[in-house]
């Protein structure tokens, strides 16, 4: 978007724009027609509907494009010890929804990936993001069935450490209809057997009640095994 007193913005156009000629999966839209609402920066609301239409038009485009280039090979860019391409196929996992994947390794070499459903359908006023959990014993040719796994929390990412302990931060919304407590906390769920099971969580929120009123800070939960928790 131009704006009369950044004077650099050609170069920032043209940097962009070259972005999308050296790397896959980028595209670009046009906003030389765009309004602003009389602030020289931020778009107006017809603008904002016709960009909208834009992005989704570019969005599809890259998306049929990679469909029909599921095998091709990834392109590194400034490497420095990874070689040009790297082989690859890509495998499609999960549904319209699923969202924020991470990956981990155990010591065993099985691969996770835990994500969690954001696709936000309305339940009594409320919402539920469910986690997910493939699994993969062949360095990622092939993975288990999208497995719901009845953990609380969104947004999770794994922690693996030395002896295969598994953690996965995480923190649930007031917006959650699991959610008892009427405001957003955040929990540590902790396995020891690669995710198969993890112990009953700890809560230590109620311990800091005045604290979480004063400061609104997010009090913290805990889900430990019970040998450690002593």
């Amino acid at each position: 978007f131009r704006h009369k007193s950044f004077e650099h913005y050609l170069i920032v156009n043209k940097a962009l724009l070259a972005l999308t000629e050296k790397m896959e999966h980028i595209g670009h839209v046009r906003v030389n027609d765009v309004t602003d609402i009389g602030d020289q920066a931020h778009i107006d609301t017809r603008s904002q509907r016709k960009m909208g239409k834009r992005f989704a038009q570019e969005i599809i485009r890259l998306q049929t494009a990679g469909e029909a280039n599921q095998n091709e090979p990834i392109k590194v860019y400034n490497s420095k010890t990874l070689p040009a391409e790297i082989p690859c196929a890509r495998i499609a996992l999960g549904r319209k929804g699923d969202y924020k994947p991470c990956l981990a390794k155990l010591p065993n070499g099985e691969l996770l990936i835990v994500a969690f459903d954001a696709s936000h359908e309305k339940i009594d006023g409320g919402i539920r993001e469910d986690m997910l959990l493939w699994r993969s014993t062949d360095d990622g040719r092939t993975w288990s069935k999208r497995e719901v796994i009845p953990l609380l929390g969104r947004e999770p990412y794994f922690s693996v450490l030395k002896d295969g302990t598994l953690l996965l931060t995480v923190h649930l919304t007031k917006q959650d209809i699991r959610n008892k407590e009427g405001y957003i906390y955040s929990l540590l769920h902790r396995s020891t057997d690669g995710g198969r099971t993890c112990s009953p969580p700890r809560s230590a929120g109620k311990t800091f009640p005045a604290h979480r009123k004063k400061r609104g800070r997010t009090p913290a939960a805990t889900c430990w095994n019970s040998k450690t928790a002593a």
